[in-house]
């Protein structure tokens, strides 16, 4: 049977952050007010006129770049609320929310991504962004990665400052993979690998030069390592923060996923696919969104090996199910 290569589905409950602030007509709390990426935080607004229309901007205050926008409307009260959990992708610093109506901010405040913790070169890998050092007393720093057979494991090692090399060790101590321009031009990522066994495994990150020569050439600088693991699963129930993996044929031409959502919360829906041309056809990952037994709100137009798609949980605000069916398209 002809086989698609493996596709990869993240399912983040979306981005930022927000902070406690007041203005003339309405109040924003969070809580927690902070964090590093990965945390969930309660955004309320209260003080707002009945039942009408805002739109929640969030601005990224270093590069005054709007990274999330969502109309909504306010309760009877004068309310609203919103889930939102920053994304391992999203820059650490400070960001801008404001709540709109008719071009005018009727609220609004400041809100933080807390920076990873640096590392010293070794340690225990887990899921998220770490950040490293290389300095040219040692040729690389080495990192045990604890893994379960069947995971299926992306590592991203990225750096301003030198070429990135990165290489997979299993438990029994052999190379199992290694990337160099996995990302070009210099990043490197081994994309999802199948664990084969249950153990400790090392993840070595050093430069170009320093495998080429090996060690002779060291290189200096900081990097950031990314680790996602995920599950196989062609079909089934998601959770937020969940990553899985799949296979689309000839005969499997899409997979659906179901996630149990809560009106107002906020999804990321990220779907890639490491699959290469084979003669005239590739898989060009297209990802939509649906409640039950109705037409998909939200369709995210594939690009390249990846479809993205941020939007927030339509009500009824009951918890329904949303489907997340996973198509191909031939090209």
């Amino acid at each position: 049977m002809s086989r698609v290569r493996f596709f990869v589905l993240f399912a983040v409950l979306a981005v930022l952050v927000a902070a406690a602030a007041t203005s003339a007509q309405g109040v924003v709390t969070v809580n927690p007010p902070s964090g590093p990426n990965g945390t969930t935080h309660e955004v309320s607004v209260v003080g707002l006129a009945p039942s009408a229309s805002y739109t929640l901007d969030v601005i990224y205050q270093p590069s005054s770049a709007v990274v999330f926008t969502t109309p909504f409307v306010s309760d009877e009260n004068g309310g609203y609320a919103i889930a939102l959990t920053s994304e391992v992708a999203d820059p650490a610093g400070v960001y801008q929310i404001n709540v709109v109506e008719n071009g005018n901010i009727v609220a609004s405040g400041t809100l933080t991504i807390e920076a990873p913790a640096s590392t010293g070169g070794e340690g225990s890998l887990a899921p998220g962004i770490l950040n490293g050092q290389l300095d040219t007393d040692r040729a690389g720093d080495d990192y045990v990665l604890e893994g379960t057979a069947g995971q299926i494991v992306t590592l991203t090692l990225r750096s301003p400052d030198f070429d990135a090399f990165l290489v997979l060790f299993g438990p029994d101590g052999l190379q199992l993979r290694y990337s160099d321009n996995g990302l070009p031009p210099t990043d490197a990522q081994i994309a999802a690998y199948e664990l084969p066994a249950t153990g400790s495994y090392r993840v070595y990150v050093t430069s170009r030069n320093a495998a080429e020569t090996n060690g002779g050439q060291r290189a200096s600088g900081a990097y950031s390592l990314e680790v996602v693991v995920a599950r196989s699963a062609n079909e089934g129930a998601i959770a937020a923060g969940e990553m899985v993996a799949g296979e689309l044929s000839i005969v499997a031409q899409g997979a659906q996923y179901t996630y149990e959502g809560r009106a107002g919360e906020v999804l990321t829906i990220d779907l890639r696919s490491d699959c290469q041309m084979t003669g005239h056809i590739s898989f060009w990952p297209t990802v939509s969104v649906a409640s039950p037994g109705s037409a998909p709100f939200r369709v995210a137009s594939p690009s390249a090996l990846r479809s993205k798609v941020r939007t927030a949980v339509r009500p009824p605000p009951s918890r329904p199910q949303y489907r997340r069916p996973v198509n191909r398209q031939a090209k």
